[in-house]
């Protein structure tokens, strides 16, 4: 993930951490993979039939110590940033992340049946 990070998350350099797998949010039609290192997540998506490859996103803290994030990431390769959440589960950009893939696999025709 490491290698792969810095193309498709465009980000340069991961934590000196183990990484782990997450449960990914599931969406019908979708193939969605998240992992975790250090203090970040990181989720991707592809269609499941095609294997095309449709977007990712990389969750942080927002800030230190309290339980919020803050997500950036491309669906389509148009940019989707979230704003910064308090939101106490501290899942906001995930469940933002996980509408947009909702809303991408019915515009695909690929969430239907």
């Amino acid at each position: 993930m490491a290698a792969d990070g810095r193309t498709i998350f465009q980000y340069e350099s991961f934590p000196d951490s183990p990484i782990f797998s997450l449960g990914a949010p599931a969406v019908k039609g979708l193939v969605i993979y998240s992992a975790s290192c250090g203090t970040l997540k990181f989720y991707t998506a592809w269609v499941e039939s095609t294997g095309t490859f449709i977007g990712w996103m990389k969750v942080q803290p927002a800030v230190e110590g309290v339980d919020s994030d803050f997500g950036v990431g491309e669906l389509f390769g148009k940019r989707l940033d979230s704003k910064i959440s308090l939101d106490l589960s501290g899942h906001d950009a995930i469940d933002k992340f996980s509408q947009a893939l909702k809303n991408a696999a019915w515009d695909l025709g690929v969430a239907a049946g």
